[in-house]
């Protein structure tokens, strides 16, 4: 994961989902995206950060779609 850094626009966090890159933690039964959105929703509650614009390629644009839903 790169923490927060100043941007042309604000602030860029890059994290990697779950069982992904340098995340893998192989869980029995594995991770839904919605476990993923729920994931980034908290750590973007951790980080204090209210508002966010969110994108992602390939499964990463699966879980930002999905994060518009999470709880």
């Amino acid at each position: 994961m790169r923490f927060p850094r100043s941007g042309p626009t604000g602030h860029e966090l890059v994290a990697d989902p779950d069982d992904a890159c340098l995340s893998q933690k192989f869980v029995e039964g594995g991770y839904t995206l919605t476990d993923m959105a729920c994931n980034t929703a908290v750590l973007l509650t951790a980080l204090g950060i209210e508002r966010a614009q969110v994108v992602g390629q390939s499964m990463g644009g699966m879980i930002a779609s999905t994060l518009r839903e999470a709880p």
